[in-house]
């Protein structure tokens, strides 16, 4: 069993961009996704951990990402670590 996302429709759920991303967001991308959404890079395989979960965003706020559902997915802690680490070396 696979924990890939499922995406339902986000129309409404925009937030400006100088803000947090809304606990209803969060909750949204929380049950949309259910786990982590890390994809190897050689296979493709999602992780799916279920544990230490965050909210990530896609492309990252700094670059002008938005808290828009379509830009958050869930991450566990080591990927978005390493997936940050990643984006600082560029």
């Amino acid at each position: 069993h696979t924990c890939e996302s499922k995406q339902p429709s986000t129309a409404k759920m925009a937030v400006p961009s100088n803000q947090r991303v809304t606990l209803s967001v969060r909750r949204h991308v929380m049950r949309r996704d259910r786990c982590c959404q890390w994809r190897e890079p050689g296979t493709g395989r999602v992780c799916g951990s279920t544990y230490q979960l965050q909210i990530d965003h896609v492309r990252p706020q700094r670059l002008g990402g938005e808290h828009r559902p379509e830009n958050l997915q869930v991450l566990c802690g080591v990927h978005n670590r390493l997936k940050y680490e990643r984006e600082l070396i560029g």
